[in-house]
């Protein structure tokens, strides 16, 4: 059952990322997934709640991975910046899917609320994280983590928004170093 659940979340994912919110039908993934319309609707009971669930199994995904950062060392955080980068140009899906969810988030109330939820859980644990580098005097006893927080995730998004207009004006790698080096990194005790 789980599995069947699973298998219609990743299905969805990729319709929703490839036709966006308002050209993807239940129809389409249905035979993506390889499910009948009563599975679908065993689970969910329309394409909007479909939709929601897709945007909390994508951040629950993208909220583990920045668990498992080590911000006491900036490289560690520089390579994770870079790995982002990469993993955003790798996959396309990824890509449309953050463009049409910024979208659907303007026009419809709940996945506004949707993404201001996960997006609050996505820099309190960054904030938790950088406060207790803080506490150890990893960073600078005058930060406010919260700001850092944020400024970190803007960045990262930002970056990722440019990643997928494929522009060539825009160079996030060196962005993003820029960045650690000569913002990020001033926040730390030693550098």
């Amino acid at each position: 059952m789980e599995e069947t659940y699973e298998k219609i979340l990743k299905a969805a994912f990729i319709v929703f990322s490839k036709e966006g919110y308002q050209k993807a039908s239940v129809n389409k993934i249905i035979k993506a997934a390889g499910v009948s319309k009563g599975a679908l609707y065993h689970y969910f009971k329309s394409k909007e709640e479909l939709y929601l669930q897709v945007i909390e199994f994508y951040f629950r995904a993208m909220i583990e991975e920045i668990k498992k950062v080590d911000f006491s060392d900036i490289e560690i955080l520089k390579e994770m910046g870079l790995i982002n980068i990469k993993n955003y140009r790798r996959n396309q899906n990824t890509q449309k899917f953050t463009i049409d969810f910024f979208l659907q988030a303007m026009l419809n109330k709940k996945v506004r609320k949707k993404m201001n939820e996960y997006l609050n859980i996505f820099i309190q644990i960054l904030k938790e994280k950088l406060e207790s580098e803080k506490q150890k005097n990893i960073i600078k006893k005058d930060v406010d983590t919260g700001i850092l927080a944020q400024k970190i995730f803007i960045m990262l998004d930002s970056l990722g928004m440019y990643i997928s207009l494929e522009t060539e004006v825009i160079e996030p790698e060196k962005i993003w170093i820029d960045f650690i080096e000569n913002n990020i990194l001033k926040c730390y005790t030693e550098g």
